[in-house]
């Protein structure tokens, strides 16, 4: 699923096994612990982050997505 802004798209939500990963544009943000760079895994993103509870969507990870849309 991606998430968009107009039609700019600044993340995508992807289901795999057993967690949920967030693909997130954030073009000039290092990566850093649970931020990963996207690398080969989606070229539409620069970073991912792994969600394997609910309790993994915290406010580092809405601060990421306000950002990007944001810049979006």
């Amino acid at each position: 699923m991606n998430l968009l802004r107009g039609k700019k798209k600044f993340a995508i939500l992807q289901p795999a096994v057993e967690r949920l990963d967030i693909g997130i544009k954030l073009k000039g943000v290092a990566a850093d612990g649970r931020l990963e760079a996207a690398s080969s895994w989606n070229a539409m993103v620069t970073h991912r982050v792994r969600i394997s509870a609910a309790k993994d969507i915290n406010a580092e990870v809405l601060a990421w997505l306000k950002q990007a849309y944001a810049a979006a």
